[in-house]
């Protein structure tokens, strides 16, 4: 009996030491590599150690569940959730989620059974330094990986702030929180001079990894939860020490605060990533700023299902009801509210909401409790409280992610052990089984069969999805890269959603990059629409896939010489869903310009410019409207409102170059030659000198017989490309000037 518990619990501890690796898997074989290894290894590892405490559980009674407020808690949050997935407008979304962000439902069951399995299996103060030292190891090591790339030692793929092997500067950020913060009780529970030096070492590094991942959010959480924990050390110590160190804490915030917010434009503040990106937010930006509009719709879908909310991981639907046209230039779709209380809100209505700041207040209990009970010392207690606080400011800024929900497990798991940790039995009341070789053969059946249920398919989906991007890249024949993305499909899991949005796109992708798609081209479409049908049905009141499938349906119908009524009956149904969704508009008025109806092209353009705030991407977007439309006069009155618009912000008029520059060439279809060339003229106030817009400036005037003012232009671009004089001398020879 006791070889079968030693045996067990080893195998616990080796699981856990492995799931304490998590932040360091990034597997290159599937597609979004920083977050499908993590996820797939932290499920696998986690239903494997869940059947073995299982076992120890039927063997020996001290290994079941004992209650506490946080157990309790827990369970109260995963039930609420699970009911908002049964009511939610997408219970198979929010079970399974996405590739792309893998939580849904059945993470939360797994974050529950990885509570079980620490709670009752990690009980000692010793036991518990272990895991601390892993937390903090493994944030020394990806912070000194971070360092590496800050200092370009190591590249970074596609951004420019740090990430490490977490893909996202931001999950560094929030990771490091908890290693930071460990590290320092780690730092003050040690009296050996040699260790403090190396925990001491530690926290500097880590916190120069976090300080350059420069995310806002965790940024303005550590600092407060820093400070608590200073001033409450401070209070309860007496000591002069922290007293000093908070005075420094506060006169130094003081010092960045004036420096950001007084001198944003100083020379400090632009070369220090994270100074900047604070100085960016002001009191005056806040109505326009891209979260604080996602919040306000946040709390209009609440409004509209307030019980049990929309499901979790359906942000989606609600995001496209009450979409805000201000919103149109940014991002196109938030599938999160980026905002942890707001993001339950909605999901999971005042139920879910009410379960998820439970576990917040509860948390904070425990940990007095165990300080009054001396379960903790109080500074075990502040620095842990410290960290919470640190943790929960961040998450009004930014979402989990499955490393930050393991370690927030962890904490969990740690309260409610050291809140039973009286509790515990003792040898004598062990029951003995005589059925032991049953137990753990069952248990290791049901390990192995949850294992292959819940995570093969998807790993090979996922897997071949990678395949199929590559085929992509790599430009592989048409027949094999629908062979590839149909191997995906047929696995009939998750990952078939991103498989369709990635066909659809490239599809789309493919077919508009030259004038005269090929046959195969033509096939990849047809499929990609085959397959958005298919996602749209699975997945009905997600606002994306009309829109995706109509602008597929448009060039089919362009290329195909179709009728363009079923490409304009979806995105009837994509405005229904998303009746102001910017893009869909600005779509149907393409659609109509392909079927030769530039009127109601216009009429579309004109009604969304007009119900939208002024955004330079809905300028530049309407602008294209009218000029395609061949319609001079709308473009020029867009142009002049444009331009008031920014005369009544306060700010110069000025235009992209290279935006206008692709309007001028599109102008060629304004007919109306004396309106064309006054459209130009009217461009080029407030826009860079462009080679493009002279030269169809002196392309017009060239055909309006003006060959004076042609020349004029024409030089002007010889004179910013000088290559271009050849053909420039040539043509003015050929028609004799």
């Amino acid at each position: 009996m006791k070889q079968t518990e030693y045996y067990l619990l080893w195998l616990i501890r080796i699981g856990l030491g492995a799931l304490l690796l998590t932040p360091f898997i990034v597997t290159g074989t599937m597609y979004f590599p920083f977050v499908t290894g993590k996820n797939f290894f932290f499920r696998i590892i986690t239903e494997i150690i869940f059947a073995a405490w299982a076992a120890l559980a039927v063997l020996h009674p001290d290994y079941r569940p004992r209650r506490s407020p946080m157990l309790l808690a827990l369970i109260a949050f995963t039930g609420a959730i699970t009911l908002a997935t049964i009511f939610g407008v997408d219970p198979y979304h929010s079970f399974w989620s996405n590739l792309e962000r893998m939580e849904g439902l059945l993470t939360h069951l797994h974050l529950l059974a990885l509570f079980l399995v620490v709670g009752h299996t990690v009980r000692s103060k010793k036991e518990w330094t272990y895991v601390a030292h892993g937390f903090a190891g493994v944030g020394l090591i990806v912070s000194l990986h971070a360092i590496l790339q800050f200092t370009g030692i190591l590249d970074i793929v596609g951004v420019y702030r740090p990430y490490a092997t977490f893909g996202n500067s931001i999950y560094l950020a929030g990771y490091l929180i908890f290693s930071i913060f460990l590290s320092s009780l780690l730092f003050a529970q040690t009296r050996i001079s040699l260790s403090r030096w190396i925990y001491g070492i530690a926290i500097v590094l880590q916190g120069f990894a976090f300080f350059v991942a420069a995310s806002r959010g965790a940024f303005i959480g550590f600092v407060v939860g820093a400070i608590a924990s200073l001033v409450a050390l401070s209070l309860v110590y007496k000591n002069r020490t922290y007293r000093l160190a908070t005075s420094g804490a506060f006169a130094l915030c003081v010092l960045v605060a004036v420096l950001i917010f007084i001198f944003p434009s100083s020379a400090i503040v632009q070369r220090v990533e994270l100074f900047s990106r604070l100085s960016s937010v002001s009191i005056d930006s806040l109505d326009s700023d891209p979260r604080i509009i996602v919040w306000k719709m946040a709390i209009d879908s609440f409004k509209d299902r307030p019980l049990l909310g929309w499901g979790p991981e359906n942000f989606i639907v609600p995001f496209g009801k009450f979409y805000n046209p201000a919103l149109y230039g940014n991002e196109p779709w938030f599938d999160r509210t980026h905002n942890m209380f707001l993001e339950w809100l909605v999901a999971g209505g005042i139920v879910g909401f009410a379960a998820y700041i439970t576990l917040f207040v509860i948390a904070c209990w425990m940990i007095r409790r165990l300080v009054s009970s001396k379960r903790l010392v109080p500074m075990e207690g502040i620095l842990l409280t410290g960290m919470f606080v640190a943790y929960a400011i961040q998450n009004a800024f930014v979402f989990d992610n499955i490393v930050s929900y393991l370690a927030i497990m962890f904490f969990y798991a740690f309260l409610h052990a050291q809140y039973n940790h009286e509790n515990v039995r003792t040898e004598s009341v062990r029951q003995q089984h005589s059925n032991i070789v049953i137990i753990i053969s069952l248990t290791a059946a049901s390990a192995l069969v949850l294992v292959y249920s819940i995570n093969m398919r998807p790993i090979l989906a996922a897997q071949s999805m990678n395949t199929a991007m590559q085929a992509l890249t790599i430009h592989q024949p048409v027949e094999q890269v629908i062979a590839a993305f149909d191997k995906v499909i047929d696995y009939r899991s998750f990952v078939t959603t991103e498989s369709r949005e990635q066909m659809s796109e490239a599809a789309i992708r493919i077919i508009t990059a030259g004038d005269n798609p090929s046959t195969q081209a033509l096939t990849f479409l047809q499929k990609a629409i085959v397959e958005l049908k298919a996602e749209q049905a699975d997945h009905s009141q997600n606002p994306r896939y009309p829109l995706f499938l109509g602008k597929a349906q448009t060039f089919d119908a362009v290329w195909n010489s179709k009728s363009f009524v079923e490409a304009e009956d979806t995105y009837k149904r994509a405005l229904e869903l998303a009746p102001l969704y910017v893009q869909t508009h600005m779509a149907l008025a393409e659609l109509n310009i392909y079927a030769g109806r530039p009127e109601e092209a216009i009429k579309i353009a004109r009604a969304i410019f007009e119900k939208a705030p002024y955004s330079a991407e809905m300028f530049y977007d309407t602008l294209t409207v009218m000029v395609a439309s061949n319609d001079a006069d709308s473009a020029l009155s867009v142009l002049e409102e444009h331009g008031q618009a920014l005369v009544s912000q306060n700010r110069p008029i000025s235009f992209q170059s290279d935006r206008m520059a692709r309007i001028a060439t599109q102008s060629v279809r304004i007919t109306n030659l004396e309106r064309r060339a006054a459209f130009l003229e009217a461009l080029q106030h407030g826009v860079a000198p462009s080679v493009e817009i002279y030269l169809i400036s002196a392309q017009t005037y060239s055909e309006l017989g003006m060959l004076d003012k042609s020349k004029e232009y024409a030089y002007k671009a010889v004179e910013l490309k000088p290559e271009i004089k050849t053909q420039v001398d040539a043509f003015f020879r050929d028609i004799g000037k």
